[in-house]
């Protein structure tokens, strides 16, 4: 209860609109980070609520999902995405995403620059690889994937990188 300067009593009614905006928001993203919040003016403290209330889901520490979303074979690829935006999938990974082969990898294959700071993630698990900037920028498509932007080697850039490695 609130006492205003006249004396009267009123009752404070709990925000919905930072709420519904975080349901939006989550729809939209298909993954939502803390972070992404503050962009919006939002506090972060208003994503326990919206779990409370049963509209996000929070799928890994940090990572946010709404709770009504279709959740596809390639979750963990928009998890891994929002965790490096910058990064790229590649070798194994990139191969399931292109669905050459029988490779399903139990960690995600993630390329980065030769000077750029290693994810930090155990959740998804990454497979960190350096590319250097030319090769990094090559033959890289992005996907949508739950409403997030992944970027994923092209399918030709994968079978060559492939035998790279193999040499």
């Amino acid at each position: 209860m609130l006492i205003t300067p006249d004396s009267t009593c009123t009752l404070e009614v709990p925000a919905v609109e930072p709420v519904a905006k975080i349901t939006e928001l989550a729809k939209a993203a298909g993954v939502l980070r803390p972070s992404d919040l503050a962009a919006h003016g939002i506090a972060r403290q208003y994503l326990r609520l919206a779990m409370q209330q049963g509209f996000i889901v929070r799928s890994r520490p940090g990572l946010y999902s709404p709770a009504d979303g279709a959740i596809t074979e390639f979750h963990t690829f928009a998890e891994a995405a929002k965790r490096a935006p910058r990064a790229v999938i590649c070798l194994l990974s990139a191969l399931r995403f292109h669905n050459i082969g029988p490779q399903n990898p139990f960690e995600i294959w993630m390329a980065i620059g030769e000077k750029d700071r290693r994810p930090r993630s155990e959740n998804p698990r990454m497979r960190v690889v350096r590319f250097s900037k030319e090769s990094l920028k090559f033959g890289q498509e992005t996907h949508n994937v739950e409403g997030v932007p992944v970027r994923i080697v092209s399918v030709a850039k994968t079978v060559w990188g492939l035998f790279q490695i193999s040499k």
